[in-house]
């Protein structure tokens, strides 16, 4: 079963989303204010944002300077963008409304975590021992130079080891800037806060 697919990334990112979106608007902000027959316009905008939190790490095929699986697409670099022009909304604005954009940050962690298992052995799974597949090739990062390794190889990706710390840690990333947002919002004046 391969993770690292369209298919579960949008999957998984939708799910994810989609459960945090109760929590932010009957917990954190209280229906964000927003009178109750328009709140399906907020939930229509946080599902759109997961979907594309889940595929945007996969924009790198878009562009032809990049390669699948590029070091700048597949970071917390796209999410910083956000979660920074987030911030600066609330404490300019104070809109209760960038909480819609935390599913987004779900959803990109996830495709971050699904990429780290791009092939688990199913027939292993149902003899209750999880094997994940040799993880070569497609799984590494790319980087836009060429470096040299410990054994003097020209290489254009990151071992298998330091591409799962990349993987790892940029979703851990996404998940902190979640949780500062998801703060923040809660929060009705965040200048008090800090």
């Amino acid at each position: 079963m391969n993770l690292a697919n369209r298919t579960a990334h949008v999957t998984f990112g939708v799910i994810l989303g989609a459960a945090y979106i109760p929590v932010e608007f009957f917990v954190i902000n209280k229906h964000l204010g927003i009178p109750f027959e328009y709140s399906w316009l907020y939930w229509i905008a946080a599902i759109l944002l997961a979907i594309i939190g889940s595929e945007a790490p996969d924009f790198d095929h878009l562009y032809s300077f990049m390669t699948h699986r590029d070091i700048v697409s597949h970071s917390a670099i796209y999410p910083g963008i956000i979660f920074g022009l987030c911030i600066w909304w609330k404490l300019t604005v104070n809109d209760p409304l960038i909480g819609c954009f935390i599913p987004f940050l779900i959803a990109y962690s996830s495709h971050l975590v699904l990429d780290y298992f791009p092939n688990i052995d199913m027939r292993k799974l149902k003899d209750g021992e999880l094997r994940i597949k040799e993880k070569k090739g497609y799984f590494l990062m790319h980087v836009p130079f060429i470096f040299k390794d410990k054994e003097g190889k020209e290489r254009r990706t990151l071992g298998v080891k330091n591409t799962e710390r990349w993987l790892l840690g940029n979703a851990f990333l996404c998940l902190a800037m979640t949780a500062v947002l998801a703060a923040a919002s809660y929060f009705p004046n965040v200048p008090d806060f800090l």
